[in-house]
Parts: C-alpha cells; structure tokens; sequence
C-alpha cells in the first residue's frame, strides 16, 4: 500500500508539471495574438518589421527611389581629383559653364545649369559641344521665342561621379511645352579618363563583372514587373504609359543611358520622356 501511495504521488507531480508547460504555452500563443491585434497599425507587417529591424534595406531600392534627388550640379568621386590634369585650372574638373535662370510671365521659366568637363582632350570637348548643342541651344530657343505665349518650363541639374578611371555624367531635364505633359529627359555621358574615350557599356558591365545576359535578363525581369502593373492600373480605369517589352530598346546592344556611380552601381535608364511627353522612366541598377 505504501508504494501505491509513492506512485500515486509521482503521477500528481506529472500531472501538475503537464500543467505549468501548458499555461506557459497559451501565455505565448496570447501574447502573440495580442501583438499583432494591438500592434500599432494593426497589421502583421508592423510585427514582422519590429522582429526584423536589424535586416538592412534594399540598397538598390533605395537608390532607385532617391535618383532624382542626386541632382546637386557637383562632383563625388573616389579618388582625388586636386592632382588631376585639367584645361583650366582655374576650375573644378566638373563645374557649371551655363547657369540661366529666367522667367516671364506666360511665356517661359527657366532653371538651367549645364556642366563642363575641364579636361583637354577631344572626346572630352565632343562631350562639351553636345551638351552645349542639344541643352544650351533650347535653352537659347526658348529666350529668343517672342510670339504667342508658350507657357514653357525648361529646368535642367547635373551629376557627376568619378569611379577611379571612368567619369559619368549625368543630366537631369524636365521641360513642360504648353499644354503638352511635362516631360523628364535623362542623358547620361561616360568618359574614361585614361583612354581619354567615350565608354560603352561593354566597359562597364565587366568591371562589374556581368554579362549580355546578366543584364538583359534584369532589364526583363523589370519591364516585365512594371507592364503587369499597368496591366492593373488599365483596368482600374487608369491611362499609363504604355511599354512593349519586345522593343529594341531592352537589347544590350541598344543600351545608351548609363553611368556608374563612386560606389561601382551601375545605373541602366530608360528615360521614355527623352521621346515622349512622359515622366515615366525605369531604372535598373547592378
């Protein structure tokens, strides 16, 4: 009889440790639902992003976000630039040789500031002169226009990175016609400093190390993202700008708006506004 009693009271402390385990259990599973029901939003992606607030963000996604606040009308580099051989040296490498800022009223508004490569070389001045003949020209277009009111607003940054032997430069354009949709004009120039050549982006992708396919497949996977979402956007009504995935314009052979920055990302741009009356754009960054 004395050992059934010893029995009896071991399977009590079982039982009652059986117990404890599982109130420690539903308090957990309670906490947990009273987090994601109490949380501040609402939402279980405010939980999961207080879990995993060490996790960094997209870097690229970031960049991509950010582009158009990269227009300062300077220079960052990775390299110093003070030892560098330049035409004048009474300049930066990089400066501003055309800074326009103008305005009348029903007519025009113009903010253009145009940079110059100081560098003595033939390449470096063709880059110059193209600039020169393509921003400054309109610019000068749109001043010397007299006759019926216009409504124009020709706004033009730059940026300019210098990635040890590759310079990019980069400029920024909104230009609004009348009633037209205001248009965003990305133009890219990449010069490589010890060749004293135009760079293309064969040039490029090897320093980042990829290939034809590396870049077309991202170019796709892009494209593709951005027609689904005007795919949605269509049927709820919406006008977009239409993209055709099958263009020539995705090939690598085509591409032609391109820069590296000083921390080797490589920025792929399709500007639809440099043919369209558009602000649309797609950016791709390796």
């Amino acid at each position: 009889m004395k050992k059934k009693s010893q029995n009896n009271k071991l399977s009590k402390a079982q039982i009652i440790c059986f117990i404890l385990i599982a109130i420690v259990c539903i308090f957990a599973i309670f906490e947990a639902v009273y987090v994601v029901l109490f949380s501040t939003d609402g939402s279980i992606e405010n939980v999961t992003t207080s879990v995993t607030n060490n996790v960094p963000v997209d870097e690229k996604q970031n960049l991509k976000e950010n582009f158009l606040k990269i227009f300062q009308n300077d220079l960052t580099s990775n390299v110093d630039t003070v030892s560098i051989e330049k035409k004048d040296n009474k300049y930066n490498l990089i400066y501003t040789a055309y800074n326009k800022v103008e305005k009348s009223a029903g007519k025009y508004d113009i903010n253009v500031q145009l940079p110059h490569i100081n560098i003595d070389s033939v390449e470096a001045e063709n880059i110059n002169n193209q600039i020169n003949n393509t921003f400054q020209a309109k610019s000068e277009s749109i001043l010397a226009e007299d006759t019926a009111a216009t409504n124009t607003v020709y706004n033009i940054k730059y940026k300019a990175y210098l990635n040890n032997d590759i310079l990019s430069l980069v400029l920024e354009c909104t230009l609004k016609e009348g009633n037209n949709a205001q248009r965003i004009i990305i133009k890219t120039y990449n010069y490589n400093m010890k060749t004293k050549e135009q760079v293309k982006i064969e040039e490029l992708t090897e320093i980042k190390k990829l290939n034809k396919n590396m870049i077309e497949s991202k170019i796709k996977e892009e494209i593709d993202s951005q027609i689904s979402m005007e795919k949605s956007l269509t049927e709820a009504g919406y006008e977009v700008f239409n993209r055709y995935p099958n263009s020539d314009m995705y090939k690598f052979e085509s591409l032609n708006n391109f820069f590296i920055d000083e921390k080797d990302n490589l920025y792929v741009l399709f500007a639809y506004g440099n043919t369209n009356n558009t602000s649309e754009m797609d950016i791709i960054i390796y």
